[in-house]
């Protein structure tokens, strides 16, 4: 082992010279000894680029600003449509007892024609289908009440619920939820079919002959709705819920962004499946090769049995060919004085 070399020098922090005397000594590092830690690189490690930081998400688009901004106007506006409707109770009560009459006319005329044809009294008929109805669809009274006061609390319930899901929904959004858009589509969706005061049939109430403090929320809410629907599908909005999706979730587009080109995720599903076809292509070597194996040893098995059976015929018709000579001798010997 080589022997270390010692230097000393005097080293000073003041010039005045004072100080203390400082041993630096180099030393060899012996040949299985690991380097030292802050010692640079080389080789295959200094080779390797640093792993480059994720890329950050850029700044928030104001397509997706405005998408909260209407989700969250459009469950305000149903919100107090619900609460409007409580201050409306004699248009309501007027128009459900106009629905109520107009099928209790329906049904009794359907009882009247049906009595007719089958030859009974009408009248009876009438009347007796007209009670019926009237229990079913009130006129008057405290039954056309509580049916107006069923709808009113509906209505504000469906508004309560549509208000909280609207709120999860834009705090998804304001995130950045990658599924946050296709949430607002279908929430869009339900509202629609469900008949919350968001729904898209609602935009039409406007020139219907609903009262203005009821028809222009219900306008509203629907048209906000839509609104934040068409802006989370814009280009901007979908591209800034892209750099907020996770490495391992699949990549989709919004309604009307263009088609996404296969990335690196796609490479990485070529070389699986190319792994996949050469494993498959593996198996079918093997199974091939097995059953060339298989096919050659039942082809020998089967020569074998041919020799076998071609060599046992040969041995029975040597031994009838010694048996006749045989009788054939003994014949002769019996002729012979």
């Amino acid at each position: 082992m080589p022997s270390a070399r010692t230097y000393t020098a005097r080293v000073t922090k003041e010039p005045d010279g004072s100080g203390e005397p400082v041993s630096m000594t180099k030393k060899s590092t012996p040949a299985g000894d690991p380097p030292a830690k802050d010692a640079p690189a080389t080789g295959a490690s200094a080779s390797k680029a640093p792993t480059a930081p994720a890329t950050p998400a850029g700044p928030r688009p104001r397509t997706v600003l405005y998408a909260v901004v209407a989700m969250v106007l459009s469950a305000a506006a149903a919100l107090i449509a619900a609460v409007v409707l409580y201050g409306q109770s004699h248009w309501l009560q007027r128009e459900q007892a106009k629905s109520n009459s107009s099928s209790v006319k329906t049904l009794v005329a359907n009882a009247a024609s049906s009595a007719s044809k089958a030859g009974h009294d009408t009248a009876s008929a009438a009347a007796s289908a007209s009670a019926s109805a009237t229990k079913k669809y009130p006129l008057g009274g405290s039954s056309l009440h509580h049916q107006v006061t069923q709808q009113q609390s509906g209505a504000l319930i469906g508004s309560v619920i549509l208000v909280l899901a609207a709120a999860m929904l834009s705090f998804g959004v304001y995130r950045g939820r990658h599924w946050s858009r296709w949430a607002v589509v279908a929430f869009w969706f339900l509202a629609s079919f469900t008949g919350t005061f968001a729904g898209v049939t609602y935009i039409f109430a406007i020139g219907g002959s609903l009262p203005a403090p009821f028809k222009v929320p219900l306008f509203v809410s629907a048209t906000s709705l839509l609104v934040a629907v068409l802006l989370v599908n814009l280009k901007p909005s979908t591209a800034y819920f892209a750099a907020h999706r996770p490495a391992n979730a699949p990549a989709r587009r919004g309604l009307f962004a263009p088609r996404v080109p296969p990335a690196g995720g796609a490479a990485r599903g070529g070389a699986a499946r190319g792994g996949a076809r050469t494993g498959a292509k593996g198996q079918a070597a093997k199974a091939v090769g097995s059953t060339a194996a298989e096919r050659g040893e039942s082809y020998l098995q089967k020569q074998k049995s041919k020799k076998r059976a071609a060599a046992n015929a040969e041995s029975v018709a040597r031994g009838a060919e010694l048996a006749r000579n045989r009788a054939k001798a003994s014949k002769s010997r019996r002729i012979e004085p």
